[in-house]
């Protein structure tokens, strides 16, 4: 179990290296010499769709990427994402699972919406007891549109080992993404419970996010995470949501482990 732990969290490490590299304009024939990464996985409670009102256990997996050489492309960043200060760029990944009418039979009549993993980029800005962030992110699969965040927090440390962050979120959403996730087709009405609707883009959620970051040791670390948001503009007036729930929650639990690998 251990090896083949180790083996999926080279993987994951090697990907990002390959992808900041080329990001960064490494050509021709490079190879990584150095990857320093924290790898994690976990559970969390979530909705079983957005705009539902029930939940269930999902799998969660963490990734931080914090020195790397690769070829003629270097980049490091000293210390946890917690502790940095200053102007820096940051990497946007997030999955969103499949929504299948089998699962959850209210929704019966409208398609599935498939597994998505979003992928981008941002800014943040930390003073280390405060900070900001915006992020733009693209459904490289699955649903093939733009989704974006804005956020800040304030950075708590109670404890040499403890580092806690909270602060509020705002999710911003293309049409595209509007109509996937909450859009009801005049087909899909047809043959459902729901009437026709067509979901237009903008501010689609907002709330707030607890983080807890607690360092075992300098390679091992366990986060927590609470997440509430409240579901707005038209996600909130989708008749998917008037029959689920406005206020999304999720809470993880998260740990996650430093490498470092050479190639």
């Amino acid at each position: 179990m251990a090896s083949r732990w180790m083996s999926k969290a080279r993987g994951l490490a090697l990907l990002v290296a390959m992808a900041a590299g080329a990001m960064g304009g490494a050509t021709g024939a490079a190879q990584a010499q150095e990857v320093t990464a924290s790898i994690g996985f976990g559970a969390q409670v979530m909705p079983d769709y957005f705009g539902a009102d029930t939940y269930r256990t999902r799998p969660l997996a963490y990734l931080e990427l914090h020195e790397l050489e690769f070829g003629g492309f270097s980049r490091a960043d000293a210390g946890p994402a917690e502790d940095r200060t200053g102007f820096a760029f940051r990497g946007a990944f997030r999955v969103s699972h499949a929504r299948r009418a089998e699962n959850n039979p209210e929704l019966s009549g409208l398609e599935d919406v498939p597994f998505s993993l979003e992928a981008g980029g941002g800014i943040g800005y930390s003073t280390g007891t405060v900070r900001g962030f915006a992020e733009l992110r693209y459904g490289v699969i699955g649903h093939r549109s733009f989704v974006g965040e804005v956020g800040g927090d304030v950075i708590l440390r109670p404890f040499d080992a403890t580092t806690i962050t909270l602060g509020p979120r705002l999710q911003i959403g293309s049409d595209a993404y509007a109509a996937t996730y909450y859009g009801v087709t005049a087909s899909e009405a047809a043959g459902s419970m729901f009437s026709a609707y067509e979901a237009d883009g903008g501010i689609l959620s907002a709330g707030l996010q607890l983080n807890v970051v607690q360092r075992l040791n300098d390679d091992w670390s366990i986060r927590g995470r609470v997440d509430l948001r409240q579901l707005q503009g038209s996600a909130a007036d989708s008749p998917i949501t008037q029959n689920g729930s406005r206020f999304q929650a999720r809470a993880g639990v998260t740990l996650v482990r430093r490498f470092s690998f050479g190639f």
